[in-house]
């Protein structure tokens, strides 16, 4: 097969026929056939794939560079979907002539196994890897050293890190060949709407990093309608990329975000809402583009919703994965910034509302969320009116500073109590809600919190509590927890209600 791409080579306009010719056999044939949850290759689109790659592979000549320099948006778009396609393929069952084989029946069988053998080891996706890594190489367009610099090809060999790949790919059009953006966007366009999830992936994922970069100003209508008109997609990853795409126009400045604000928070919202996200992978991608996007739109277009939000979010502190958890305070103490106009009251109730989960969540086992919560508190804490705790906070939580919790829960305790009495027997029934967190870390801060809050409040104001329900859950937790460090926080804390 070498030497007879070398000898096509030597023909520009047949090279061109063949390339168009192989670009159509993509797309007319099935990328692959699913038989019992595995997927097929298709023999005619994968031997297509290995002549293109023979033909980049060879020695340019002048004539060869210029075709594929003049269609490099025709080719690179299709080699990207090529390689969407050939994700997690296996080879087919081999079929084996039998005038191929020996005639001697032991010769026969060991020839139909060494040739089964080889087969097995054709990897599809390898080979659509290789053919767009010849491809790039002989643009002379400056993009292979970007490539490898990422390493971009290793990503294309997991399905878990396939979409990275995808976004390197973007990533290097806009820094190194801007110019060549509309033209591929208009290649892959059809695949918006292609019957198979893995062609979509692909290209939502591209259209999704291009919104990360400022060459694609011209195009942003363009991108926000296909982005947008995904949004309803059935396939889970194309909607949460959408959402990504989405809030990725934070990085193309703040008029474009002001322009699109309204269309923008109503597609996170919806993300926020999505029935279907059980991972809540789509309502990560909400938040952390609503965070992005918050930053820089005026108060007027957040305060309609701004309780909404607050309120959607309330549910995902409490969430499994830790990334959810720190998405969710981080924008919260993000919203921080509408805090003093108009919307000052109802975000302060708020402040209060999630007061305790801020607190407890200060000292649970992941950093990120750890960090999230020291964010929120500061960024919060002017507005909580009280000087004393504002400064407590400003100088305690500090992003890379260590805490002594217990030291801070004490001193903490002591300014609730004074400044906010009639607070404290909602956040004290609060504490004791998470007594049956699922977290060992979250029910011994919540028992230190209510201990501390307990026994720095004066007789009189005791009889607001209801002590026998917060004492016998204090005692439950002590005979019956499991874990031996919640069993001594609730012995410090009973130790601290000699005068309860």
């Amino acid at each position: 097969m070498t030497e007879i791409c070398q000898s096509l080579c030597e023909d520009s306009q047949l090279i061109n026929d063949i390339i168009d010719e192989i670009l159509q056999i993509w797309t007319r044939c099935l990328p692959y056939e699913e038989k019992n949850g595995s997927k097929y290759a298709s023999i005619t689109p994968l031997i297509g794939t290995c002549i293109l790659n023979e033909i980049f592979s060879n020695n340019l000549t002048e004539s060869t560079e210029k075709i594929f320099a003049d269609n490099f948006e025709k080719i690179f778009s299709a080699l990207l979907i090529r390689i969407s396609n050939s994700l997690s393929n296996i080879m087919p069952q081999a079929k084996l002539k039998e005038d191929h084989l020996s005639e001697n029946k032991n010769s026969k069988n060991l020839a139909k196994s060494q040739h089964q053998n080889d087969y097995k080891k054709i990897d599809p996706i390898k080979i659509a890897i290789d053919c767009l890594k010849s491809y790039i190489k002989c643009t002379q367009i400056n993009l292979y050293e970007f490539y490898e610099s990422e390493d971009v090809w290793n990503f294309f060999n997991d399905e878990s890190k396939i979409v990275q790949g995808y976004t390197i790919l973007a990533k290097g059009i806009c820094q190194i060949c801007d110019k060549l953006v509309p033209q591929i966007v208009n290649n892959l366009n059809m695949f918006l709407s292609a019957p198979y999830d893995c062609q979509k992936i692909s290209t939502t994922a591209f259209y999704a990093e291009l919104m990360n970069h400022k060459c694609c100003i011209d195009l942003i209508e363009q991108l926000l309608n296909s982005l947008l008109t995904k949004l309803i997609d059935s396939c889970l990853e194309v909607r949460t990329l959408c959402i990504r795409g989405l809030g990725n126009i934070s990085s193309l400045g703040k008029d474009q975000v002001q322009k699109q604000s309204t269309t923008i928070l109503s597609a996170m919202m919806a993300g926020l809402d999505d029935k279907n996200d059980l991972n809540d992978e789509i309502s990560l991608e909400s938040m952390n583009g609503l965070t992005k996007i918050i930053a820089l739109i005026d108060e007027n277009n957040v305060r309609p919703i701004l309780i909404n939000i607050l309120l959607r979010i309330r549910p995902c502190f409490e969430k499994e994965k830790a990334e959810i958890r720190a998405s969710s305070y981080l924008l919260f103490g993000e919203l921080a910034r509408f805090g003093q106009g108009p919307s000052k009251e109802p975000y302060l109730e708020q402040i209060h509302s999630n007061f305790v989960s801020f607190i407890l969540h200060l000292n649970e086992q992941d950093e990120i969320v750890k960090k999230a919560c020291k964010f929120v508190l500061r960024q919060v804490g002017p507005l909580i009116k009280s000087d004393n705790i504002n400064m407590l906070f400003q100088n305690s939580l500090l992003e890379n500073k260590s805490l002594h919790y217990g030291e801070f829960i004490n001193d903490l305790s002591k300014l609730i109590v004074n400044e906010f009495p009639e607070k404290v027997s909602f956040y004290i029934m609060n504490s004791v809600s998470n007594f049956k967190s699922e977290w060992t870390q979250v029910r011994s801060n919540s028992v230190l919190f209510a201990g501390y809050l307990l026994g720095h409040l004066e007789k009189e104001k005791q009889t607001q509590l209801s002590k026998e329900h917060i004492t016998n859950a204090l005692i439950k937790l002590l005979k019956e927890d499991q874990s031996p460090i919640v069993r001594q926080k609730a012995a410090e804390a009973i130790s601290l209600l000699a005068d309860f």
